[in-house]
């Protein structure tokens, strides 16, 4: 048991420390930044029947390595909206980001640009920290909206790695197109899927990174159905840490090891509690 729990802890020691000789990482995302000229937009009959339509979304989610061999991992998230109704601009004018604690914000930036064309910029220091029903939120406000405007943000954040995670890529407005990339180091392999509709991925090679690609067109928004399990059918995507060739360590997780973990715990528990009720009648112990 105690020999299985090390090799466990020795797998995971070996994703998250990568002792052979390799450079600190370029984060992708950390120098993106608006297109100089304003989007041109031009919506189909049925676009302009929508509350708002986000023209572009992007998604990066990052695995690196910095100069002391530690893995981390990035969340990247680009947005380009067009808002035609008085309602989207009461949902899109004030933006919740995902994280509360500044310094792992590493970029973000905001932008609306009116119909007239005039471009007002937005950055970190209109952050404000509010707190509701106890949990506290990074917030930044974009005044000053009208109908036929333009937003649009992107922000790069720093999380605790992940070996797995769901990005839900439909909500309640239509999405023109949907792009999302995982990067990550040569030695860590990734599996993606999308489900409801989304596009498969594609596995390329962009120098010493592995890329999980894939793009989706014309994602509807979905509708609330009554007695519906309306998340079941939501367009998503799921991913998961697959290999690591490092010293040839293999598969870091399977239903196979999970299913051999969580047996080992529920009978490891369950001998004790034999060996302790015999141990207690032995004593004429009540228990």
């Amino acid at each position: 048991m105690l020999a299985k729990k090390i090799t466990t802890i020795a797998l995971v020691l070996n994703v998250l420390f990568f002792s052979a000789t390799i450079n600190a990482q370029d984060l992708k995302y950390k120098d993106f930044d608006f297109t100089k000229e304003p989007p041109v937009v031009k919506l189909s009959d049925t676009e302009k029947k929508e509350s708002a339509v986000i023209l572009e979304e992007k998604r990066g989610l990052q695995y690196a390595y910095n100069e002391k061999g530690e893995l981390g991992f990035y969340y990247f998230r680009f947005k380009s909206i067009v808002l035609l109704e008085d309602k989207a601009i009461e949902s899109f004018n004030k933006i919740y980001l995902p994280i509360t604690d500044q310094k792992y914000i590493l970029t973000l930036k905001a932008r609306s640009i009116s119909p007239a064309g005039k471009i007002k910029v937005f950055g970190k220091e209109d952050i404000k920290e509010i707190e509701e029903d106890g949990n506290k939120f990074a917030i930044f406000a974009l005044d000053g909206l009208e109908k036929n405007s333009i937003i649009e943000y992107y922000y790069l954040v720093q999380y605790g790695v992940r070996y797995w995670g769901t990005e839900s890529v439909q909500g309640k407005n239509y999405i023109r197109n949907e792009k999302v990339e995982i990067i990550s180091p040569k030695n860590l392999l990734f599996r993606a899927k999308g489900y409801n509709g989304f596009a498969a991925f594609t596995d390329t090679v962009d120098g010493d990174n592995n890329v999980l690609r894939a793009e989706q067109k014309d994602i509807p928004l979905l509708y609330n159905e009554t007695f519906s399990q309306d998340e079941a059918n939501l367009m998503r995507v799921e991913y998961k840490m697959d290999y690591n060739t490092y010293n040839n360590i293999g598969k870091v997780f399977n239903f196979a090891k999970a299913g051999q973990h969580y047996y080992e715990m529920m009978h490891h528990d369950h001998e004790n509690a034999k060996r302790h009720c015999i141990i207690c009648k032995k004593m004429k112990i009540e228990t």
